[in-house]
């Protein structure tokens, strides 16, 4: 689900001002996020706190935040979601 979820944010994610993030990230999304991607809301939601906790995205005012890019291409493992 990791891979899954990182290669999905990388898919969506544009650079603006030296930060990339993927934004509108929204309760109301996750929903179709999940199901995009194969999984429940609940468990995408823990998938993201593992990688908030890891460092790799930042949770903040609706949106999340690509902290560490490389990293999170690693963990996408080389695939992007189409």
């Amino acid at each position: 689900m990791e891979v899954r979820l990182a290669s999905y944010l990388l898919s969506l994610s544009t650079e603006e001002e030296g930060n990339i993030y993927y934004k509108e990230m929204r309760t109301s999304n996750l929903t179709e996020v999940a199901e995009i991607i194969g999984t429940s809301y609940r468990h995408l939601n823990r998938v993201i706190k593992k990688l908030v906790l890891e460092g790799l995205i930042e949770r903040k005012k609706g949106s999340l935040y690509i902290k560490d890019l490389q990293r999170l291409r690693e963990r996408a493992n080389g695939h992007i979601y189409e």
